[in-house]
């Protein structure tokens, strides 16, 4: 467990499976908390031109506010997913956030899960895999004959694009769904999460594999990993519930471990001092944390 102090606000961090004892200053004290499950595995393709493997679904997010009690809360940080598999939930005590959707593989729908997983390209329309309601993001679709593979959902952000095209020529890149941006609820200086033009964010989808080529097609904000041709695809980054890159031929990229972050208002106390002086009287207040 890491502690920080961001003006009147204590963060815990915890990215590890632990046990968390609330301090006795704490009791029915209202705190908010972000969870993040483990991002989903990227998907493996077909040597075929055009048949990728979809990117990861990101992990579920849940953010929301918890009294908290006199008990410890054990603490479960769920895993990414390796290629081709859901990631793993994360747990505060009995509150959950489902681990992300798998990317699917030659000719298969995209894994459920916190947010789907995109789809994976075959000959026959294929679908990106649903998400938790209200924890996640849609995987892409795959709906055409032609085409690349559906980029992983984000965390409850936007969807996966699925990629799709009617012809050799148009193939369109199959990425991934970005994903929540926490830019006002942490500070960027906590360096948690993926940094992206200042803005934090987690949960990012992974990117499909790339339909004919090896060039990298990028994830989503928020750890989502690249996709490639006859290159693995890149993992999510760790922490952030980032799903996988997908693949067309070689390893899809594993998704990246969730998080637990307890945001707590530091309560304040007002101490007034009197002063008289003469005929005035001078009055100072102080707020200690």
């Amino acid at each position: 467990m890491q502690t920080h102090m961001v003006g009147h606000s204590l963060f815990y961090v915890f990215l590890i499976n632990e046990t968390f004892f609330v301090p006795s200053i704490y009791y029915n004290h209202t705190a908010q908390l972000f969870l993040v499950g483990g991002g989903g595995g990227g998907g493996v393709g077909q040597q075929l031109e055009y048949f990728g493997g979809g990117g990861g679904g990101a992990g579920g997010v849940v953010l929301q506010e918890l009294v908290l009690q006199n008990e410890s809360y054990n603490i479960i940080i769920g895993h990414g997913g390796s290629s081709g598999k859901n990631g793993a939930n994360s747990y505060f005590g009995s509150i959950v956030a489902f681990g992300g959707g798998a990317g699917g593989g030659h000719a298969s729908n995209g894994g459920s899960g916190g947010s789907g997983g995109g789809c994976g390209k075959g000959r026959n329309p294929t679908q990106g895999g649903s998400p938790i309601t209200g924890q996640g993001r849609k995987g892409g679709d795959c709906p055409y004959t032609y085409g690349g593979s559906g980029g992983g959902g984000g965390g409850y952000s936007q969807d996966g694009y699925g990629t799709s095209g009617t012809s050799y020529e148009q193939v369109y890149p199959a990425v991934g769904g970005r994903g929540l941006n926490m830019s006002e609820w942490m500070c960027s200086m906590l360096s948690y999460g993926q940094i992206v033009n200042g803005s934090v964010f987690f949960a990012g989808g992974g990117a499909g594999g790339h339909p004919v080529s090896d060039n990298i097609l990028l994830g989503g904000a928020g750890g989502g990993g690249n996709g490639r041709g006859t290159s693995n695809g890149s993992n999510g980054l760790i922490n952030t519930g980032g799903g996988g890159g997908g693949t067309r031929t070689a390893v899809g990229g594993s998704g990246g471990s969730g998080i637990a972050i307890l945001k707590i208002g530091l309560p304040t106390y007002t101490i007034m001092l009197k002063k008289t002086f003469g005929s005035f009287l001078m009055i100072l207040s102080f707020i200690i944390l």
